[in-house]
C-alpha cells in the first residue's frame, strides 16, 4: 500500500492563503488565483492541504479567504489542483477564469481557416477580384 495521498471526487471545505497576480500575456494580462483548500473527511477530521489554482484572463466570481468552496478534485499529494471553476458555497456562485489557453487555440483555429479560405478563393478567382 502506498503513502501518497489522493483526493477524488466533490471535496469541500474552506480556503485560505487567497493571492491574485497578473503575468503580460501578449497584449493583456493572464492571471492567477492560488489558495489553499483544507479539506474534510466524513469522520469530521481534517486531510490534506490542497494547493489549487485558477486561470484566466478574466474571472466571474470572487473568493476571499475563510469562503467554503465545492469543488471537482483528482489531486495527488504534491500536485497543484487546477479546476475549470469551483462553487463557492459561502456566496453560491461558481468562480470561474475564462480566456488563456482555450481561447488561444480557437483564435488560432479561426486565423488558420483565414488563411485557407483566402488561399482558396485566390485559387479560384486566379488572384483577379
Amino acid at each position: 500500500m502506498s503513502d501518497e495521498t489522493r483526493v477524488r471526487g466533490v471535496v469541500r471545505g474552506p480556503v485560505y492563503g487567497v493571492t491574485r497576480q497578473g503575468r503580460r500575456w501578449g497584449n493583456t494580462y493572464r492571471f492567477t488565483w492560488s489558495f489553499s483548500l483544507l479539506v474534510f473527511c466524513a469522520t469530521g477530521g481534517s486531510a490534506p492541504v490542497i494547493p489549487v489554482e485558477l486561470r484566466g484572463l478574466a474571472f466571474d466570481g470572487h473568493l476571499v479567504d475563510g469562503d467554503w468552496i465545492q469543488v471537482e478534485a483528482d489531486w495527488r499529494d504534491g500536485a497543484v489542483l487546477r479546476p475549470k471553476a469551483i462553487r463557492n458555497l459561502s456566496t453560491g456562485v461558481v468562480v470561474r477564469g475564462y480566456g488563456g489557453s482555450s481561447a488561444a487555440a480557437f483564435f488560432g483555429v479561426l486565423l488558420i481557416f483565414a488563411i485557407f479560405a483566402a488561399a482558396a478563393w485566390l485559387l479560384l478567382h486566379g488572384g483577379h477580384p
